[in-house]
């Protein structure tokens, strides 16, 4: 039984698209590229299919290279609808006047942690002092935004003054963790269901969560998620 909220998902995109066979014209759906394009293509299909089963119609979930791709994409009307996060909402909002229509339950929960290397002596949020550091995308609510302005106010860390040198974008949430686990930043900041694969712990406010990955038996089951873009970033 379709629930209230995919009913008036699948009420939208018969706006958007008004087409009722396969032969017509394709929907198109992307989201912002969080981790590595393959899984997302596998994450999303499940979806792809249910929209074109129930519309009767082409689906097609349209890979991006970045975040501001997302938003570009659907301002220029190269996609129907998107999966955003809250930034990249509101920069659909103000380029292309974007509507919400959905959020995912588990969006109310997203906390920002941070995970550190082993070997960096990281062990608090002051720790982090001198240390190299990346950020997820500069679009990223969760993996920029928020970690950054935490960081100022909370913990009094400039992030352009105090890390050994300017922070680094990796670009996604699953490649802060591989740059991490190589060495190549001594912390980093990652979404809360990916510190947990690789033994974060900590606590906090609900609004900013610190932790630890000490867990290096558990990295694998983060890395697996990173493919051939996290293998070119890293060289």
């Amino acid at each position: 039984m379709l629930s209230s909220k995919l009913k008036y998902l699948l009420t939208v995109c018969l706006i958007l698209s008004s087409v009722s066979a396969f032969g017509g014209p394709v929907l198109r759906l992307s989201g912002i590229p969080d981790e590595n394009p393959t899984e997302l293509q596998r994450k999303f299909q499940p979806m792809v299919d249910r929209l074109q089963r129930d519309l009767g119609m082409k689906v097609e979930y349209v890979p991006v290279i970045d975040y501001g791709a997302a938003v570009s994409a659907l301002a220029a009307g190269k996609i129907d609808f998107a999966w955003l996060g809250g930034f990249t909402y509101v920069q659909a909002k103000v380029m292309a006047g974007a509507q919400p229509v959905v959020m995912r339950d588990i969006d109310r929960q997203f906390t920002s942690v941070f995970v550190a290397n082993a070997a960096s002596g990281i062990h608090r949020v002051e720790d982090m002092k001198g240390k190299t550091f990346a950020f997820g995308s500069k679009s990223s609510t969760s993996g920029h935004l928020f970690p950054r302005h935490y960081l100022q106010t909370t913990y009094h860390i400039d992030p352009e003054k105090d890390f050994a040198g300017p922070p680094v974008f990796s670009g996604a949430h699953d490649a802060t963790v591989k740059m991490v686990e190589s060495g190549k930043v001594q912390a980093g900041k990652v979404v809360g269901a990916l510190a947990k694969l690789v033994g974060g712990s900590g606590g906090g406010r609900p609004d900013m969560a610190e932790a630890g990955g000490k867990d290096a038996g558990e990295l694998n089951a983060a890395l697996a998620q990173a493919g051939e873009v996290v293998s070119g970033l890293l060289g």
